[in-house]
């Protein structure tokens, strides 16, 4: 099992360290923003989000990179 969660405030590296992270362990890295976010900056639903999380955090290597944000 090889999981990490990097965040932080915006442009503070996280994208970068992630990378090199699941460069390093070759392990995917998981976007928490793409997860939230449809086209145009729409946000997804809690329950979309909520789901596509639980998919991810069900698997067992992975970088989830992403920084605080409101919900609806």
């Amino acid at each position: 099992m090889q999981r990490l969660i990097v965040t932080g405030p915006n442009g503070a590296g996280k994208s970068y360290l992630a990378a090199q992270l699941a460069t390093a362990r070759e392990v995917p890295v998981i976007s928490f923003d793409a997860m939230k976010l449809t086209t145009n900056w729409k946000q997804r639903s809690r329950d979309e989000i909520n789901a596509e999380l639980r998919r991810i955090v069900q698997t067992d290597r992975w970088v989830l990179e992403g920084g605080p944000s409101l919900l609806p």
